[in-house]
């Protein structure tokens, strides 16, 4: 297996932990990478200018189609930036560029979550797992990661395929109220306080019946891990829930040290966990 590696402009900086723990583990799963040396996906931008958002989202794709192996992104609004843009595909802006329209359309892109749920498989991840954690957690799919649905086959109300990787490593899923609420990040610029508050009533929710909070998204790891000690204080409560990527939980189930994992990266330490 061979993939395009696009870690978009946010996680180098704010999620070193889950770019290293999702390169060991694709290393263990003999997942071959070659890195895409890209900008922004245009993300940020939507909100103000959706058309040179899709010009820069194509902009990525037109790179990685020139590189004829399937896109691999860790980042859920990546991910769909890049899947909104292919379906309106700019052929004209493409063909300035010197891009094949045709290999953009075709490009396959894909989240790191589905790689391994979808390309490999459960079944066969079970057989490659070497330690089971024995612990209750509370799995956070995030806004863009199975929404909007027309881009996505996942159920967008109830969605389970991250849930079942996470059973498969041995760690009970538990039910929560707040499952599909939002991290707050989008707010940040806005109303600071109100994005922590929402980070402090999921946390709220979870603490007293999870062990820990599982993440695909940097965004989310941002809000939930980054800014957990914020949201405590306007919540009025401490909270000290360890918060993990989902690549974290895999690669300690695979067996690969936790240095490799990027652990000491979380600001909520994890060490309990171990």
């Amino acid at each position: 297996m061979k993939y395009t590696f696009y870690t978009g402009c946010m996680i180098p900086v704010t999620a070193p932990n889950y770019e290293l723990s999702a390169l060991n583990v694709c290393n263990s799963l003999h997942i071959e990478l070659e890195r895409l040396r890209a900008p922004c996906c245009g993300n940020p931008l939507k909100v103000v200018n959706r058309k040179e958002a899709v010009k820069m989202a194509s902009y990525i794709l037109g790179l990685a189609s020139e590189m004829d192996n399937p896109l691999m992104t860790l980042c859920s609004a990546c991910t769909s930036s890049l899947l909104e843009a292919q379906k309106i595909v700019d052929r004209k802006f493409l063909d300035h560029l010197g891009f094949n329209a045709g290999k953009v359309q075709n490009l396959k892109v894909i989240h790191f979550i589905r790689v391994l749920h979808e390309d490999i498989g459960s079944d066969t991840l079970k057989e490659k797992i070497k330690v089971s954690l024995n612990l209750k957690g509370a799995v956070h799919y995030g806004c863009h990661f199975h929404r909007p649905s027309s881009l996505y086959n996942e159920d967008p109300e109830y969605p389970a395929s991250l849930d079942e990787l996470v059973e498969i490593c041995g760690i009970q899923s538990i039910m929560h109220r707040r499952k599909s609420m939002c991290c707050g990040s989008p707010l940040l610029g806005v109303d600071f306080d109100l994005s922590l508050r929402l980070t402090g009533l999921k946390l709220r929710e979870i603490k007293d019946k999870a062990d820990l909070l599982i993440i695909t998204c940097p965004g989310c790891g941002f809000m939930f891990d980054g800014k957990q000690k914020s949201a405590e204080s306007v919540i009025g409560e401490p909270l000290n829930i360890p918060v993990l990527y989902y690549s974290q939980i895999l690669g300690l189930s695979l067996g690969v040290p936790p240095q490799k994992l990027g652990v000491e990266a979380n600001r909520v330490r994890v060490d309990s966990l171990l």
